[in-house]
């Protein structure tokens, strides 16, 4: 197996802890979605396309500190999803194309502020079938798959039902796979993965087994590899690959203090971000060349 890491940094972003760069998302084309920490701790989406950085805000996007706006996923047509939360505090999925944003609204979602209730939206493949997660009144999260402006909840029947647990959904491919994670009833984290309706547990062997610890999954190409992260006994996060069985670890070389990997295309590029010793965040992408 070889790797070659390159990190990203948007040149808007801040460099102290808890500011920088987060990349999420990856097409076939190379562009790569994700968001930044401004010096002033505000966050921002971007598209990275070819060496240039775009900035990319909802207009409904309250702006401030408080307040977030992430690019979460793109497809080969350059559609692009993500989630902002307004002005009080209330999380919005959107799906931004050809200059215009539109908001994603989980009817089920709750509408507290304060980044507990919402809709966030991950995930997009080229016939554009949308997922997520929206939490609802009571906390709890549940799967969404968004297909001509329909909502269909998938909730993984190991997870728990309260608060600060549930289901989320991340990526979906062509062929209509779907992974994700769920928060079991002890506060575990695992992943799946979603065939048709066929929920396979995925649990990283290196990933601890406490509350707070565990697997989850992000991203799946067409090739059925999947991308996601695991939290060790330590509480240390690491990335890592899945195929045909097989886990594979990532650690960006200058992730000191962690690595999470978000997304992968059908020529195994991977993204994601690592943070470094004084706790500010980096992207990077990653080539990597597995026989597994």
């Amino acid at each position: 197996m070889t790797i070659t890491y390159k990190t990203i940094n948007d040149p808007h972003a801040g460099g102290g802890a808890k500011e920088g760069t987060l990349a999420y998302g990856i097409d076939d084309n190379g562009q790569i979605v994700g968001g930044y920490y401004d010096p002033s701790g505000i966050e921002h989406g971007f598209l990275y396309s070819h060496g240039h950085y775009t900035t990319l805000n909802a207009p409904l996007a309250g702006g401030r500190s408080s307040t977030f706006d992430f690019a979460e996923g793109i497809n080969d047509y350059g559609q692009i999803v993500g989630s902002y939360s307004d002005t009080i505090g209330v999380e919005y999925g959107y799906l931004y194309q050809h200059g215009r944003y539109t908001v994603l609204r989980d009817p089920f979602a709750g509408n507290q502020g304060g980044h507990t209730q919402g809709t966030y939206a991950y995930g997009i493949n080229d016939k554009g079938l949308i997922v997520g997660y929206y939490i609802d009144a009571n906390e709890v999260s549940h799967g969404f798959l968004f297909s001509h402006g329909h909502y269909t909840t998938f909730n993984d029947p190991h997870a728990g039902g309260g608060q600060n647990q549930g289901t989320y959904e991340a990526g979906i491919n062509e062929q209509g796979q779907i992974v994700g994670g769920y928060i079991d009833s002890n506060g575990v984290k695992h992943a799946f993965l979603d065939s048709h309706g066929k929920f396979t547990n995925l649990n990283d062997p290196h990933a601890g087994s406490a509350n707070n610890q565990g697997t989850y999954g992000i991203g799946i190409n067409d090739h059925g590899q999947i991308v996601g992260g695991y939290i060790d006994a330590s509480g240390v996060e690491h990335g890592f690959i899945y195929k045909h069985g097989h886990y594979t670890t990532l650690n960006d070389p200058h992730g000191t203090s962690g690595t999470e990997v978000d997304g992968i295309n059908d020529n195994g590029e991977i993204v994601g971000y690592y943070t470094d010793r004084s706790g500010a965040y980096h992207g990077f992408h990653a080539i990597v060349s597995l026989d597994i």
